[in-house]
């Protein structure tokens, strides 16, 4: 009897607190309202950026600076070319038709019978330096040489696996390559010189 007398008590007490709103929060969780400081006015620069996909403003330097823009030279123009071919030979089996066949490699030669005769010439190349599936891993241009305007060679380090049985080290082979510019344009030119100058492990 007591215990339910005890029970009915607190739930009086308890119907009374809700009332006189009991259940709001406590005084000391009661924070007074701050007055928070006023900031400074800050005037940001404004800066016109150029939207996706829209072409970057050529950039020149000022009159009379002294600096000459050599961007549209042949000589520029040879250097990236020939760096970006070269580039594109690693990681490529050139006993594939797929490698072959790819357009990124055709681009650099004037008609499909130079690359042709390019391709079969590396490929054979690749095999007598022993590289594992014919597949370059990395090359280094060794050497730009300009003999004359619009004529120009390519000295290449080429480097991979060696496919030989228990050969646990690299393979290498160095080729030099001519390049001619015709119709305002670097192409390589096989037979012109080109060729393997050394290959060994």
């Amino acid at each position: 009897m007591r215990a339910r007398a005890r029970r009915a008590g607190a739930a009086v007490v308890l119907a009374l607190a809700i009332g006189a709103g009991g259940c709001s929060r406590p005084g000391w969780l009661r924070a007074p309202d701050l007055d928070m400081p006023k900031m400074p006015d800050v005037d940001m620069p404004s800066v016109d950026l150029p939207s996706f996909g829209s072409k970057a403003p050529d950039i020149e330097p000022a009159e009379g600076s002294g600096v000459e823009v050599l961007t549209a030279s042949p000589e520029v123009e040879f250097h990236l070319r020939a760096s970006q071919f070269y580039e594109r030979l690693t990681g490529r089996r050139f006993n594939s038709l797929a490698t072959f066949r790819d357009p990124a490699l055709r681009e650099f030669f004037e008609t499909p019978e130079s690359f042709s005769d390019y391709f079969s010439d590396l490929a054979q190349d690749l095999a007598e330096a022993n590289f594992e599936r014919n597949q370059p891993l990395a090359t280094e241009v060794e050497e730009f040489a300009v003999d004359a305007p619009g004529r120009a060679r390519v000295r290449v380090w080429i480097g991979g696996e060696n496919g030989l049985p228990l050969r646990f080290w690299s393979t290498r082979l160095v080729r030099e390559d001519r390049w001619e510019r015709r119709d305002g344009r670097w192409w390589i030119i096989p037979g012109a010189g080109e060729g393997e100058i050394s290959r060994g492990e």
